[in-house]
């Protein structure tokens, strides 16, 4: 027989927040398409899919769609398959820093890096038969050179990394030990040593509304760049959780304070065309325990139309602390790779366009930048993987035929 308690539980009915969000359909001509698809999706009866539809109507209120359904609605647009070369290193010298150590967990490194080469996880620069049948098998393939310190670095800062209890026996480590243990010696490695310019950030602010109140925000990690002004972009975002999902609870968070960062960017670059604008990139990340989630922001201008969104795309997801300690490593130099080809090429882009000469002041791009909310998203505790159903926000788009008008004529 039921007991009083799980019967009130079972009695319980939806009665989630309502919320409205306004969209200009001006901004593209699949938007229409877009906001159709999210909108009926919310109410998903699989909760992975409802989850996705209403982080992208959060997402919706910042300008920004997610790729792969805005391609699903009829964006025919550019794009790219993002691809991560293959590092290649210097083995031979990498290892023998590791040799010279009495620690035994060191000496075996050699035989893990050969390891990945034989399976082309990574690429040789010293030349064996191996490596030369799996260069001429795969002779098209791209190649990314790392550093042996760099190398060195990253390897040490993966097998160094001890899993501490911050609680006792049977409980996770604090969020502020990944950090410092892991990834503040990751990040340093890769960002610091490969550019000067790039200066790896921790706890950078933005002033999204444009005060330090409610409407300010705080990247638990930025690469960044400077311009003529020493004044600091962010090309590189990352927030981070500890013990949390699968799925981030931070996924809003970051994209609205990357999109903060992009218009901030947008607005202070000198006359750029249509094509170098929706060339840019900004990347962000969300890190949970030792496992990262990579994923970028692109513009989307239509210099004719006066029009620009933002479309977020996820690239890829690496995992640093496996039981097997090849695989790590490997994963390890593979976002070393990605980091630096991809990311700090885009923070090289935005560097050499926010320090160009100034020609002439650009008013169509600085009238196209969304116009964004004044309040930061704020990051949520997570207490289960998905909101309960009494406790979600069911969302009713709405669109203007102008962003003066107040009026509303379509709902979907």
């Amino acid at each position: 027989m039921a007991t009083p308690i799980s019967i009130k539980k079972r009695r319980k009915t939806y009665t989630g927040e309502q919320n409205c969000v306004k969209i200009d359909l001006k901004k593209h001509s699949a938007l229409k398409n877009y906001c159709t698809l999210i909108s009926g999706l919310q109410l998903h009866h699989v909760e992975e899919v409802s989850q996705r539809a209403r982080r992208s109507i959060d997402m919706l209120k910042w300008s920004v769609v997610n790729c792969e359904i805005f391609i699903q609605a009829g964006w025919d647009g550019n794009h790219s398959i993002n691809t991560i070369s293959t590092p290649r290193i210097r083995i031979n010298p990498a290892s023998a820093a590791f040799k010279e150590h009495p620690n035994k967990q060191f000496s075996s490194i050699e035989s893990t890096l050969w390891s990945l080469c034989d399976k082309g996880v990574i690429c040789s620069w010293e030349i064996s038969l191996s490596t030369f049948i799996r260069w001429i098998y795969h002779k098209g393939k791209n190649y990314y050179d790392i550093d042996n310190l760099t190398v060195i670095s990253v390897i040490l800062a993966v097998i160094l990394y001890r899993h501490t209890p911050c609680r006792g026996v049977g409980s996770s480590p604090s969020e502020s030990h990944v950090k410092i243990e892991l990834w503040a010696k990751l990040f340093s490695a890769i960002f610091a040593l490969h550019n000067l310019k790039f200066l790896p950030t921790w706890e950078l602010q933005h002033l999204i509304s444009g005060n330090a109140g409610r409407g300010s925000s705080r990247s638990d990690f930025a690469a960044v760049t400077n311009n003529q002004d020493d004044q600091q972009f962010a090309f590189f975002l990352v927030e981070f959780e500890n013990g949390g999902f699968e799925v981030h609870k931070d996924n809003v968070v970051v994209v609205a304070e990357a999109v903060h960062e992009f218009n901030r960017i947008l607005s202070l670059v000198h006359y750029p065309t249509e094509d170098e604008i929706n060339n840019m990139c900004l990347h962000t990340g969300l890190v949970n325990g030792t496992t990262i989630h990579l994923s970028t922001l692109r513009p989307v201008y239509d210099q004719k139309r006066t029009a620009l969104i933002y479309i977020n795309e996820e690239i890829l997801t690496l995992n640093l602390n496996n039981i097997d300690v090849e695989n790590n490593i490997g994963n390890a130099l593979r976002l070393a790779t990605y980091l630096r080809e991809t990311v700090c090429a885009s923070g090289d882009i935005i560097g050499s366009l926010l320090n160009r000469e100034p020609i002439k002041f650009d008013y169509d791009l600085r009238a196209a930048l969304p116009k964004l909310p004044r309040e930061a998203v704020k990051p949520r505790e997570f207490k289960t993987k998905f909101t309960p159903q009494d406790k979600r926000k069911l969302y009713s788009i709405y669109t203007i035929s102008d962003v003066s008008e107040v009026g509303e004529y379509d709902t979907f």
